[in-house]
């Protein structure tokens, strides 16, 4: 018979489990021996061979990978039970009672003796790392120190690849056929993967880095190259782009190809009313106050709207909130937005 899972939520990873077809109910179904599901109000379960008192309020019961199923939901069962609370389900998979959202932020942009952000601050209060692929910034050896701290602090990785504009920060148009725009995704993204195996971790997401990411929001061509060379390397691995509108096109090729799209705002950064991103060349364009920067997150996350610069408002989906971390201010603008987000009861975990 089924089981209920209503006083659980998370994502438990079971591993050997006799009879997978026990968890294929509609809210959590196994998948390559990991099971996944819709969260739910109530006891977070990891089962990964470690004991529920591992973590604090978490109930110390045995090792689930010696367990039989009886024995499992005996203790399943068992299980003090938190008062549930109501969820408000609508299309917008971010106005929930129950609410949680990605901070990530560029990282290992250094190059050499160059020191670019404050990498070894932010990323203590930030979920994803997206780390330079030593075209736009970056080198191998920085490249290296930043997936071992982003391991060590608990942060999921991913690439962030450029055009090669060492000299323009990635940040200047450049014009590129579709094809070699795929295969410089292809050896970017295969570099830092690789750095990534040597530190015994995974690969998650990319995001394309400044130009690439504002050119392939406009032109379809340039997005397909973008998709095809992800999809190539890795089908698994999760495409972050624009929230709103202007990204709509960019998530319809990923998803096409079979890709998990993750969709970004950028609470530091103006938008324009047609919901891009203001040139940087204009004025107000890059947002500076750590507190003007923290509310537009909440109002980001909760309300799924950004204020434009002309006073518009426009509608985001948004799943991650982008801190830019090539500036002294980078470590001020994500302690402050994570702080709010969690007082305003916004749960902060990596996509």
């Amino acid at each position: 018979s089924k089981m209920s899972f209503q006083t659980v939520w998370g994502l438990p990873q079971l591993i050997n489990t006799p009879d997978s077809r026990l968890f294929g109910d509609s809210n959590f179904c196994v998948q390559d021996k990991k099971m996944i599901g819709e969260k739910k109000p109530g006891f977070f379960l990891q089962l990964e061979g470690r004991p529920f008192g591992k973590k604090p309020g978490f109930s110390p019961i045995p090792n689930f990978l010696s367990c039989t199923q009886p024995q499992l939901i005996n203790m399943l069962g068992s299980l003090p039970k938190r008062q549930e609370q109501k969820e408000s389900f609508s299309a917008d998979r971010n106005r929930r009672a129950f609410m949680k959202i990605d901070l990530n932020c560029d990282m290992g942009e250094s190059f050499g003796p160059y020191k670019i952000g404050r990498d070894e601050e932010v990323i203590r209060h930030v979920t994803s790392a997206n780390v330079a692929c030593g075209w736009h910034g970056g080198d191998p050896g920085v490249m290296d120190r930043t997936v071992r701290m982003a391991l060590e602090n608990g942060v999921s990785i991913g690439a962030h690849p450029g055009y090669p504009d060492m000299q323009g920060f990635g940040r200047r148009r450049m014009d590129f056929l579709p094809e070699e725009i795929r295969t410089f995704m292809i050896y970017q993204i295969g570099a830092l993967q690789a750095f990534c195996t040597a530190h015994g971790t995974r690969l998650r997401h990319v995001k394309p880095h400044g130009s690439l990411y504002l050119t392939a929001v406009e032109e379809e061509a340039v997005a397909r190259s973008i998709a095809e060379a992800i999809a190539s390397v890795d089908p698994e691995l999760m495409v972050v782009t624009l929230a709103g509108r202007k990204g709509e096109g960019m998530r319809r090729i990923s998803e096409t190809l079979g890709l998990k799209v993750v969709c970004e705002a950028f609470p530091d950064r103006a938008y324009t009313p047609e919901g891009t991103l203001v040139s940087r060349r204009e004025p107000g364009a890059v947002i500076k106050d750590p507190q003007e920067v923290a509310e537009r997150a909440v109002k980001m996350a909760k309300e799924g709207r950004v204020t434009a610069a002309d006073g518009s408002e426009i509608s985001l989906d948004v799943q991650t909130l982008c801190v830019h971390g090539d500036s002294d201010e980078a470590i001020h603008l994500a302690k402050r937005i994570r702080e709010l987000l969690e007082i305003k009861g916004i749960g902060v975990e990596a996509i």
